[in-house]
């Protein structure tokens, strides 16, 4: 039995054969399309991310962000072993914790609740350092008795 598809006469077969590549066709290119949306909204949530980490002082993270975001995978390996080597230096890796600090307390220093909650943290801390002295020098009495 032959069917006619514009105007040529095919074989059942043959027809079926065309539909179905068609059909094929059509799922691998919306697997692609929806794969290379996620994709997108990937590195678009990067971008969002970093722009945020910029803001609340952050210098590395969003840099790393843009190169995931822009696909230099590359550049992205040699930031990431640049970054280790450095913050494998007590005195840089405690330059950028100070900087990060400094520009949280910055913006936390301007709201009122925020402020109450740091000066709270830092003196439940001096009373925790203050312990923990008494501690050392109780420890260091007895050792010299």
């Amino acid at each position: 039995m032959t069917t006619l598809l514009f105007g040529f006469a095919i074989g059942n077969s043959a027809f079926f054969s065309l539909v179905m590549t068609v059909l094929a066709c059509a799922a691998i290119g919306y697997l692609l399309y929806r794969g290379d949306a996620r994709v997108e909204a990937r590195r678009e949530h990067a971008i969002e991310i970093a722009a945020k980490s910029r803001e609340e002082g952050f210098e590395i993270l969003p840099e790393l962000l843009e190169k995931y975001a822009i696909g230099d995978y590359s550049g992205l390996v040699k930031e990431m072993a640049v970054q280790y080597r450095i913050f494998r230096k007590d005195d840089a890796r405690r330059a950028m914790y100070m900087k990060f600090l400094k520009r949280q307390l910055e913006v936390g220093l301007a709201d009122p609740e925020r402020r109450a909650k740091i000066y709270e943290a830092v003196e439940a801390q001096k009373i925790l350092d203050d312990a923990a002295e008494k501690v050392v020098a109780d420890k260091v009495a007895a050792k010299t008795k």
